[in-house]
């Protein structure tokens, strides 16, 4: 039971707007006024003989207080996070000593609590705002082949790409990108769509000491199954019906250099056995051909696959996951690194100007593109960052984000991807009769769907996405009452 105080004591204690508990020299809590008790969300029963460490410790368990109160008499600070519907809460409280306050004139602390939510935001704001402002100001000159782990960037070629990032999580990424790019290890990098895998494979091209060979960027999930082979590994002339001359082939034209492997994950099974059969034996051989050719080139692959399920269905080869995965890289969704907006937002206007004043970013913008989630990762951003230049010009306001970034409502956000979308279909239960036109309707205009998503509404580029021509990509548009920027 707390200690009981007279009732002309608690009703001042209550009366005070301020939340306050009292506690004995030992944390007994002695009182607990209103005020604390609604801040707090406690009340005094449930208060009854703890400690206050106790009680503030279950409100927060990374809290640690104990070792702080009492010692030689000085005051105690420290902060606690409270969960609400709304969000944490965060309370900042300070303890003092006090004698002659309580019953028996025993002396103790009086604790005091205040609920800055709302200023530590407009703190966290304005350091944000002003890490933009510095950025701004920044020069827009950059010396190439930049390699800067602790500043958080890596500038990978001479048109000015910057693969960057302040986070913690980024610059993890950048440390191993400079331990690893001097090997010639093989390298499967792991990311979803628009992460920049390639920027990665580039920067890792650069850093190596095959920078001044050839660079070859393949997506494997664009090139027809029918053509992968001879794509990548050539073709003598006559080979097949359209083959009307020799062709080297992606991997001896990066002879020296490196060839990058997008979406590993969509290779056939036919051609990951022959592409496993090229890197053990460091050599091609085209299709139609009778003997190998030598290369040197050094494997950087990537995917958006989790390749070990891929394994488990059959989909892909273990040997070859085994041979490509040397060292892995793993890139962070851009919705799990916010801290990095203002500077990619900075980099990203940077490229789209030619002059060297960047485009302005008002507060109010920037908080509205913090608020977003990124389903398509940083090339989502660069999109919506290059509609908003094109409509704005020297100011990026708020109007000239598409609807759906200011409408955000910070639900969460499904990363999107134009595979296996019809493998929701095929893995349920089939049950018939069915409207098989409805169903295959409901499909198609998900994939539009996706696809507009992806390229932020920019119908060629959706287009493009879906492999088909942009006449009969309007004509779905219209079918289904979609609407696009042109």
């Amino acid at each position: 039971r707390l200690i009981d105080l007279s009732d002309r004591h608690k009703r001042l204690i209550n009366s005070l707007p301020e939340s306050m508990v009292m506690t004995l020299s030992d944390q007994s809590i002695v009182s607990v006024n209103d005020a604390a008790c609604k801040l707090l969300q406690i009340s005094e029963t449930s208060c009854s003989a703890r400690k206050l460490h106790e009680v503030l410790r279950q409100i927060d368990g990374r809290l640690q207080i104990e070792k702080l109160i009492g010692k030689d008499g000085a005051e105690v600070r420290g902060e606690l996070e409270l969960p609400s519907a709304n969000g944490p809460l965060r309370i900042k409280f300070y303890g003092r000593p006090v004698s002659a306050l309580l019953p028996g004139s025993q002396s103790g602390l009086v604790f005091v609590f205040q609920d800055i939510t709302k200023l530590r935001s407009i703190e966290e704001q304005l350091e944000l705002h002003e890490r933009m402002a510095r950025l701004l100001a920044q020069s827009s000159t950059q010396s190439q082949q930049t390699y800067d782990s602790g500043s958080g960037q890596i500038e990978v070629d001479d048109k000015g790409v910057m693969f960057v990032g302040e986070s913690v999580v980024m610059k993890k990424v950048f440390g191993l990108i400079q331990k690893v790019a001097p090997s010639d290890a093989t390298i499967l990098i792991y990311g979803e769509s628009g992460t920049g895998k390639e920027l990665v494979a580039r920067a890792i091209h650069h850093g190596s000491g095959r920078t001044g060979g050839p660079f070859v960027a393949v997506n494997c999930g664009a090139i027809p199954e029918t053509l992968i082979e001879s794509e990548l590994f050539g073709h003598k002339k006559g080979s097949f019906t359209s083959a009307h001359s020799d062709n080297s082939g992606l991997f001896r034209q990066a002879h020296g250099g490196t060839i990058f492997l997008d979406e590993i994950g969509e290779l056939p099974v036919h051609v990951q056995s022959k592409l496993l059969r090229s890197i053990q034996e460091r050599s091609v051989r085209p299709v139609g051909g009778d003997r190998d050719v030598p290369v040197d080139v050094r494997i950087i692959a990537a995917t958006n696959r989790n390749l070990r399920k891929e394994i488990e269905e059959h989909n892909f080869r273990e040997d070859l996951y085994y041979r490509l995965n040397v060292i892995s890289v793993n890139l962070p969704p851009l919705r799990e690194r916010k801290e990095d907006l203002p500077v990619l937002v900075h980099t990203i206007l940077k490229k789209l100007v030619s002059a060297d004043v960047v485009p302005t970013v008002p507060p109010q913008t920037m908080q509205i593109l913090i608020n977003y989630n990124y389903p398509g990762n940083v090339r989502e951003l660069e999109n919506i960052l290059e509609r908003a230049f094109v409509l704005g010009g020297e100011v990026i306001l708020p109007e000239q984000l598409p609807d759906f970034v200011r409408e955000y409502d910070g639900s969460q956000v499904t990363p999107l991807s134009l595979r296996g979308e019809t493998k929701l279909v095929i893995d349920e239960k089939l049950e018939l009769p069915v409207n098989l036109d409805q169903i295959l309707n409901n499909i198609e205009r998900r994939y539009l769907e996706v696809a507009l998503v992806n390229t932020s509404g920019a119908k060629k580029k959706a287009a493009e996405l879906l492999g088909m021509n942009f006449r009969s990509f309007r004509y779905r548009l219209q079918k289904y009452g979609l609407s696009a920027e042109d």
